[in-house]
């Protein structure tokens, strides 16, 4: 007989052999079979004496161990048995059996067996119930043989065990196919059906072992965030977000080959691995083209929208290190790329992972600052030009730090703006400036008591209970509120038109004065700006600083200081330098004016000086 074929094993799993799972239960299985084959074996050998008069009487006497093959099949259409004594005879395995036979022969066989495996259905009463076919029990003999009644009872009751290790069988191979399933849903994101992190890191490493072997193996990790995507949360909802997500996602994979990767890494963050490339410009023309493909226009079940991208990218030409710090490494690029004005990508590089780690650490001292208070407020006198005295102070938050000395606002204040730290700095600032002007007024009495005007952050603004936050700072330093101005910027304003002139209306209850900062740098619309509840306008220093070069830069402090008027708010001028620029303000009308002419922002003590000289301009 040809040497024995594998046994077939029903709903086996699939796999590479390695899951331990699918080790124990194929050899669970095998043993079975062995253990089955071994059974019938001996039973046909021991029992001659109950041997149909055909068997050959030598080999019963002798009881010599036939020559057996156990096969597996599917479940035939109809549940039968059938034995076979000789394959060769014309009339083998008649009616149902005859593809048994076909089967045995085809193998070398001369007899065979076919058993029903049936598995037991319990009634919903729990008491009996019906018996179902999950497979076939061939066994096939090497040579003739007559099957008595005990040996057709043997191959039953074999068939009988056989069908509980089959079920066993089943149930671990349902138990491996959902472990599975569980382990690639666990590394798959489950919204647009990529890769996640974990699973990008493990092909990257695989990537990077490549690469550490063959000098010549070039890859590159792009970091991709849509921008500005958080506005279409906001306004058209999470569920056309997720539309969105799912179409960029199969954009990006249309825009690279099938041995690269897409990954969604977080929200609207995707990580893309590019392996095998033949120059380090593939790079930068895989990022164009995603950038083009993501710029077409997207049907959500809400209408059409629209976004772009940033994108990061390293290359493994500038050194391998890990792959968790070369991700970090494309997710610095592709800061980059957005701080440079979004819809672009950017290249890292060292001078760039430097940058990063400053900005870390600044990030890092700032922190320490809010903590340690090594924050300070200077403040620059304004100047009512009507009577040329000092009327009302500008606080001008500055940070000392402990080794890199004063640290001007323009090198801090973005980056608390970033983080949130704004939030408790402004607290502090406005606290500290109210505490220091009930302080002045008492001891620099004026009939018109001297006012403090301090900038607000939109962090603070979109706090909840921002204005009685700040009913309760003001409260508790004992100030008059129509001796505070709260100064804010166009672009603040024009944010949220809606809560912006609410809350602004609320502050302006309280007596507290609203001054427009800049005006004349950001975007916003006259008819809005009309719409605002103002105290005051304060015309941006670039104008006022030019008004000596030329007729233009007057007539456009001219105009914004008509605008004042219409309006019915004072104009401020900033940046005022001498005394030409003074003399025209006040031939124009404006109401009062602030500039290095009077003084420069300047620490409590000198400015505590200036208020006792009570000078005039």
């Amino acid at each position: 007989m040809p040497p024995k074929p594998p046994t077939q094993f029903l709903d086996a799993p699939r796999g590479n052999g390695g899951n331990t799972l699918e080790r124990q239960a194929t050899g669970l299985w095998e043993a079975s079979i062995e253990h089955a084959t071994r059974l019938i074996a001996a039973a046909l050998t021991r029992c001659p004496e109950e041997r149909n008069a055909q068997e050959s009487p030598t080999a019963a006497a002798a009881g010599v161990e036939p020559a057996i093959q156990l096969f597996v099949l599917p479940p035939s259409s109809e549940a039968y048995t059938s034995f076979c004594a000789d394959v060769n005879n014309k009339n083998a395995g008649g009616g149902f059996g005859g593809s048994f036979a076909k089967s045995a022969g085809d193998i070398g066989g001369a007899a065979y067996a076919a058993v029903p495996l049936m598995r037991n259905d319990a009634s919903a009463s729990g008491h009996g119930g019906s018996q179902t076919p999950v497979g076939t029990l061939l066994v096939v003999l090497d040579e003739p043989h007559p099957w008595s009644k005990a040996d057709e009872a043997v191959v039953r009751d074999v068939a009988a065990l056989l069908a509980i290790d089959l079920e066993l069988h089943q149930e671990l191979a349902d138990h491996l196919i959902a472990e599975e399933a569980l382990h690639e849903k666990a590394l798959r994101d489950s919204l647009t059906g990529v890769p996640n992190s974990t699973l990008f890191l493990d092909r990257l490493a695989h990537a990077f072992e490549r690469g550490r072997r063959h000098k010549d193996f070039r890859f590159a990790v792009l970091a991709l965030d849509l921008d500005r995507f958080q506005s279409i949360n906001n306004s058209l909802g999470r569920e056309a977000g997720n539309e969105v997500l799912t179409v960029i996602a199969r954009r990006l994979e249309s825009c690279v080959r099938g041995e690269d990767m897409i990954a969604r890494s977080g929200g609207d963050e995707f990580a893309i691995l590019l392996e095998s490339l033949s120059d380090d410009s593939d790079g930068s023309r895989v990022a164009e083209r995603m950038q083009q493909s993501i710029s077409a226009p997207i049907e959500t079940s809400d209408g059409e929208v629209y976004t772009s991208a940033s994108i990061g990218i390293v290359l493994s030409s500038s050194g391998l290190t890990t792959p968790a710090k070369m991700l970090q490494e494309a997710g610095i690029a592709m800061s980059r790329a957005k701080h440079a004005g979004r819809n672009r990508y950017e290249m890292f590089d060292s001078a760039m992972h430097a940058r990063a780690l400053a900005r870390l650490r600044m990030e890092t001292d700032l922190r320490h600052a809010v903590e340690r208070s090594e924050f300070e407020l200077f403040y620059q006198p304004l100047i009512t030009l009507e009577s040329g005295r000092i009327t009302e102070l500008e606080a001008l938050l500055r940070w000392r730090h402990p080794t890199r000395g004063l640290i001007p606002p323009l090198d801090f204040i973005p980056l608390a703006e970033e983080t949130g730290l704004i939030v408790p700095i402004g607290q502090w600032v406005l606290a500290r400036a109210c505490a220091d002007m009930v302080g002045w007024q008492e001891r620099f009495p004026r009939t018109a008591p001297l006012a403090i005007s301090v900038n607000l952050s939109p962090r603070q603004f979109a706090q909840q209970n921002f204005v009685k936050s700040v009913a309760g700072t003001v409260a508790a330093a004992g100030l008059d509120p129509h001796t505070l101005k709260l100064e804010i910027t166009e672009s603040f304003a024009i944010a949220e038109p809606a809560r912006t002139r609410e809350l602004l209306t609320e502050l302006r209850a309280l007596g507290i004065q609203i001054y427009l900062d800049d005006f004349g740098t950001g975007y916003s619309s006259l008819g809005y700006l009309h719409q605002l509840p103002l105290d005051g306008i304060k015309i941006d220093r670039s104008f006022v600083m030019q008004m000596d070069s030329g007729p233009l830069y007057r007539q456009l402090v001219n105009t914004v200081r008509d605008l004042a008027m219409n309006i019915g708010v004072i104009a401020i001028a900033e940046g005022v330098e001498n005394e030409s620029q003074l003399a025209t303000l006040r031939e124009m009308g404006c109401s009062s004016a602030q500039g290095y002419l009077f003084s420069r922002p300047v620490p409590v003590s000198e400015i505590e000086v200036l208020l006792g000289n009570d000078p005039r301009w």
